[in-house]
């Protein structure tokens, strides 16, 4: 019996209004996959298309171009720790696909529970610098110590991978950072360094339809 739950996410309200599973992701109920022909796509809010219309989304793209079918499990205000939650959560499950994208999100984003039980399907904090009064408190401490959040997503990610291929998955994993912080060793995983952003979504914050079909694009090479 499976030990772990999927985590429950919150559903932006913004726009655009977007279809959502039981869970509040953006693709259909999981159990209505054939995992093992499907590529699943993790990350934070960039993945999941924030202020873009799903057939904009890096997910849709690729299904476009490739013919595969994409799973997006993008979480707004994602971090290290929801990929991790969310990687033996579906092993547990026995979700398990032919082929992983992971878009890495900023690492010192925190994920926080609030259940009373394990697995308890009650949605979790994510903490990142948008945080305010308590919640910033929560954060700050966590980021307190820069080795402190390093190493923990540098183990994160190691454990992310060689799960996934111990299930014998192949994982390729990509990253929105800039090549300097790799050379300055900020980034202790090998990542591969996506294209420069081109264009903006709605909320004039996260990346547009241009940006996300070089990147859907860029990732069809490496899977």
């Amino acid at each position: 019996m499976s030990c772990l739950d999927i985590l429950q996410v919150h559903e932006p309200k913004r726009f655009p209004k977007n279809k959502h599973n039981s869970y509040g992701y953006r693709c259909n109920e999981f159990e209505s996959y054939d995992w093992s022909d499907s590529i699943l796509f993790l990350g934070c809010s960039h993945v999941y298309g924030m202020s873009n219309l799903n057939e904009n989304t890096i997910p849709y793209l690729y299904s476009t171009i490739s013919g595969n079918t994409a799973i997006n499990m993008g979480i707004c205000g994602g971090n290290p720790e929801t990929i991790f939650h969310n990687t033996f959560a579906l092993i547990e499950k026995e979700f398990i696909p032919k082929q992983v994208a992971i878009l890495w999100p900023e690492i010192s984003r925190q994920l926080y529970y609030k259940g009373d039980k394990l697995g308890s399907r009650k949605r979790p904090l994510l903490l990142g610098n948008w945080s305010e009064k308590a919640e910033k408190a929560l954060w700050q401490q966590h980021i307190l110590y820069t080795e402190n959040y390093m190493t923990k997503a540098y183990l994160i990610q190691k454990a992310v991978n060689n799960a996934w291929q111990l299930e014998n998955t192949k994982v390729t994993n990509f990253t929105f950072r800039k090549k300097k912080l790799t050379q300055e060793g900020k980034i202790l995983f090998p990542f591969t360094i996506l294209p420069a952003q081109v264009d903006e979504a709605q909320d004039g914050v996260h990346h547009g339809p241009k940006s996300n079909i070089n990147y859907a694009k860029f990732i069809h090479k490496y899977l």
